[in-house]
């Protein structure tokens, strides 16, 4: 994970694997991968410049 390129979607902090490119949310402390099935919500803001929500 690349620290330049957190961001913030409104509830958590998000970035993407250096590795697999997966996206990961940070959750309790922990980085986790990004369900959207799980953690999808209106509430969540769309990645500012890609516009993508995962």
């Amino acid at each position: 994970m690349n620290r330049n390129r957190v961001w913030h979607d409104g509830r958590n902090y998000r970035s993407r694997c250096t590795v697999c490119s997966k996206p990961l949310l940070r959750d309790h402390g922990n980085w986790r991968k990004f369900d959207l099935q799980e953690d999808a919500s209106e509430a969540r803001e769309l990645h500012p410049r890609t516009g993508e929500i995962a």
